[in-house]
């Protein structure tokens, strides 16, 4: 238990991190919990009580879906990112005589630690974040509907039920992920992870790739059979509700957001050699940053993966909702205010700050690297520029990733519009958006890097070393 208390301390930014994200996820899930709970004993009601209730259930399922999955993801990839800043300090404790189930029992211990004030804070937060939450989503049905604005009481039904529920997932996903990470983990040996050998990435199980293949074949799969469908049957063209081939395209960013969290560190360590590939490395920062994407790339591919997901269920959401209302807008079945962006925005809620608090974690220990590039030689200006390439090479990746996705859904949304209206093939990416987005983000990364090697360098690099040795 001493050895725990010491490690958080230790730890605090990535502790920090860890409890921002489980905090949040339960919040949220909660939260959506005691909304669908109060859908539910409405629906039970008789007339227009039970009717309202009915749509708002139908509203509500896929946002509950959605942000349930993307939860489970964002703190299986901040734990696993969090365990893997301190799989030296594991190690350490391996070689010093600890067994393999010792290690394991201090990392679900260290987890539960973090999952505790997470709970409190979940069950304390989430009943005040409920009635807001049912307020905006009654809001929007009765718009959708052509009524006015209309009171619809928030129903306090299976409360307890809800959240603990909901809390319950953070808990059981904070300890599963932690637990997986171990075990990649452990497949290394303590030797090499303490003196930095480990030249290439944990490789990805089996089974796991696997499942992330099959995901990203369903993904192409659901973008094109719709369009296929549509060209080879002229009766189907005709009298099938278009509507159900827009969605079968749409539920693909759902595919695609699966196989990113079973395949991201392949997907992500391919597409950043890639376009890194084009950039010429004569300067030295720019070399250094290659070299070290290619041996961190297990490392940083949790807040690339995250990223990725945050910006795809952004402009993808934004781009097929524009691009499918576009094609079919005169056949009346379909209209501008679908909603998907609405359905969508707990999960981007939860998407941002996974990123955040990833981003934390990863920065949290990048002293060594600038201390040994210190004593080879690097000066003040190489540091800045290499701290701030560092700091955008996952923005970058994760950019190119989403935008490649949301235009490649576009364009097939827009060939499906074009053969059921004869409509022009029209793709409309919110790029008034992206560019102002992606530049920001592009400046904050870089700031932040330039920030953690700012508090770097106010230590001497002779305490640096050797606090070092002393680890």
């Amino acid at each position: 238990m001493g050895w725990i208390r010491s490690d958080l301390r230790k730890n605090r930014e990535i502790a920090f991190g860890l409890v921002l994200v489980l905090s949040l996820c339960q919040c949220i899930l909660s939260a959506l919990f005691l909304v669908i709970g109060s859908a539910r004993s409405l629906a039970y009601t008789a007339g227009t009580g039970g009717r309202v209730g009915s749509l708002l259930m139908q509203l509500c399922v896929p946002i509950v879906a959605i942000t349930f999955l993307i939860a489970v993801i964002v703190i299986f990839i901040s734990t696993g990112t969090g365990l893997r800043q301190r799989q030296k300090d594991l190690a350490m404790l391996e070689l010093q005589g600890a067994s393999d189930r010792q290690v394991l029992s201090y990392v679900l211990g260290e987890s539960l630690l973090l999952v505790l004030p997470s709970s409190v804070i979940a069950a304390i937060v989430s009943p005040l974040v409920a009635p807001a939450l049912w307020n905006v989503y009654v809001t929007y049905l009765f718009r959708e509907q052509g009524g006015g604005a209309t009171t619809v009481p928030f129903s306090w039904s299976n409360g307890v039920a809800s959240v603990v529920a909901g809390i319950l997932v953070g808990v059981v996903a904070g300890m599963l992920g932690t637990l997986m990470t171990a075990r990649e983990i452990r497949r290394v040996s303590p030797l090499e992870i303490v003196r930095d050998d480990v030249r290439t990435a944990v490789t990805v199980s089996r089974p796991r790739r696997v499942w992330g293949i099959i995901f990203l074949c369903l993904t192409v799969v659901l973008m094109v059979a719709p369009v296929v469908a549509i060209a080879a049957s002229r009766n189907l063209r005709e009298t099938s509700d278009p509507l159900s081939f827009f969605n079968a395209q749409i539920a693909s960013l759902v595919t695609f957001i699966i196989a990113l969290a079973l395949l991201g560190r392949q997907i992500i360590s391919f597409a950043t050699k890639a376009w890194m590939a084009l950039i010429p490395s004569a300067s030295a920062p720019v070399w250094v940053v290659r070299q070290q994407s290619a041996r961190k790339s297990e490392q940083r591919s949790g807040i690339t993966t995250l990223l990725t997901i945050l910006l795809v269920l952004y402009f993808s959401s934004l781009a097929a909702d524009r691009t499918r209302t576009a094609s079919i807008s005169s056949d009346g079945r379909l209209n501008s205010g679908s909603g998907l962006f609405l359905v969508l925005s707990p999960a981007l809620l939860l998407a941002f700050v996974g990123v955040l608090a990833s981003y934390m974690i990863s920065l949290s220990q990048r002293s060594r690297d600038t201390t040994l590039l210190e004593v080879a030689g690097a000066d003040g200006h190489t540091l800045n520029l290499i701290a701030f390439l560092e700091g955008t090479v996952p923005i970058i990746t994760a950019t190119l990733l989403s935008l490649v996705y949301s235009l490649v859904l576009c364009a097939c949304i827009s060939l499906l519009g074009m053969l059921l209206t004869a409509r022009p093939f029209t793709i409309l990416f919110p790029w008034e958006q992206f560019l102002p987005i992606v530049v920001l983000l592009i400046a904050l990364g870089g700031a932040a890097a330039w920030a953690s090697l700012q508090n770097t360098l106010r230590t001497s690099v002779a305490t640096r070393l050797r606090t070092a040795i002393k680890e």
